[in-house]
Order: structure tokens, then sequence, then C-alpha cells
């Protein structure tokens, strides 16, 4: 005997034991279906940040962007500069502040647009966040998890253009554990934002991640 893998509706009149596995069977179709649309929502975040000094007339924090999405044994972060008020806002130093270790040292590069070229691992000018204090609670940048526009302004990140990095799950970490730290703060990332209103130059820290959730229907049904 083989059984269809298809899903018919049933017509009335039958037993009530038929109709009753029918709906089971289109009921589990659903659940199912509500289940993969979750499981793919939870590939990707999207990372907001706030500003911890006040050099700067304007906050420029609604114009800082990072994307993070599941790639297996790494996370791939691309961070890019939204149009707004600060106009000449320039991402030049990135940092991590990785408190479980999730991460191996050393981001790696993977892409860019525009004019963007940054060094990865090293020492970067400054060596921490500066106003890292200013954070809540305060931000500690892991050593090797850090990157630095390699000519300053001239190629750190403008309005309109972006910078992909990877960075490489150490053993029996994943892309959950990511987003957990993400929420709960044992993963931040901070940014050194120069070239704003009035030559100046702020620090921000990533808040909790926005992750994609189903629609309310899938869920309801």
């Amino acid at each position: 005997m083989s059984w269809g893998c298809s899903v018919r509706p049933v017509p009335l009149g039958l037993p009530v034991e038929t109709q009753m596995f029918g709906f089971q069977v289109l009921k589990a179709v659903v659940v199912a279906g509500a289940l993969a649309l979750m499981a793919g929502a939870s590939a990707a975040a999207t990372i907001g940040f706030e500003r911890i000094t006040s050099n700067s007339p304007i906050d420029g924090s609604s114009q800082l962007q990072g994307n993070a999405s599941d790639h297996g044994a790494t996370v791939q972060i691309v961070f890019e500069v939204l149009a707004g008020a600060q106009g000449g806002a320039n991402i030049t130093e990135i940092y991590f502040s990785d408190l479980l270790g999730l991460f191996t040292p050393r981001p790696v590069y993977v892409a860019h647009t525009g004019n963007v070229v940054f060094e990865f691992g090293g020492n970067n000018t400054p060596p921490e966040l500066p106003g890292a204090n200013g954070a809540d609670p305060a931000f500690v940048t892991t050593a090797g998890l850090v990157a630095e526009a390699s000519g300053n302004n001239a190629t750190g990140i403008t309005v309109g253009e972006s910078l992909t990095i990877s960075l490489n799950f150490a053993v029996d970490f994943d892309f959950n554990d990511f987003l957990a730290a993400l929420e709960n703060g044992d993963f931040r990332v901070g940014l050194h934002v120069r070239s704003l209103a009035d030559g100046q130059s702020d620090a921000f820290v990533s808040e909790p991640a926005a992750v994609p959730v189903p629609a309310a229907g899938f869920l309801l049904i």
C-alpha cells in the first residue's frame, strides 16, 4: 500500500474520523510552514546604535546600521551609513566586545563599496573605543576583534558606502548564541565616527538586535 503526500479537501458527509484526519494533516502542514518561517527569520538581525559621547551637536545614531547574517561557521556583518542630517558621518574604527569568547580573534574582510579600505585585527587608533566608560556597562574591547580604516577619513565608511566583515565562531557556538549575546549585552559592537557636525567625532555602541519574526497571521493559525 502506498500513501499520497498531497493534502486534499475532505468532502462533507464523510465519517467524522475521516474529516478529523484531514484537519489534522492540514494543521500539521500549516504548523510546519510557520516553524520554517520562524527558522528562516532567525538567520538575520539588524543592529542599531546609541551614542555614548556628546561631542557633536547632532546625534547621528539613526544613520548607523549593521546587518548580521548567519553563514554557518561565521557571522557576516554589513556596516553602512544611511543618509541623514550628518552628511559627513564617517565610520573609521570598529570595536567588538565579546565577553563569552564567541569568536576567534581577528575579523575577516569580505567586501566593500566605494572608497572603503579597512585593516583588521591590529591596534586601532585609538586602541579602545573612545568614551567606553560612558556605555552601560562600560564597553570592553576584545583584543584582536577590531578593524580600522587604513586611511582614516579617506577610506572610512561614509553615506552610501558599506563594509562587510566576517567573524569566525569558536567551537560549540552558533548564530543563536550570537543573537542571545546581542540581546543581553555579552556581545556588543562599538563604532568611532568622525566628520560629524562641527568637525566632531562621537562613539556609538550597539543596541539589542532587531530579529525578524513571523507574521501574526501565521502564529494565530
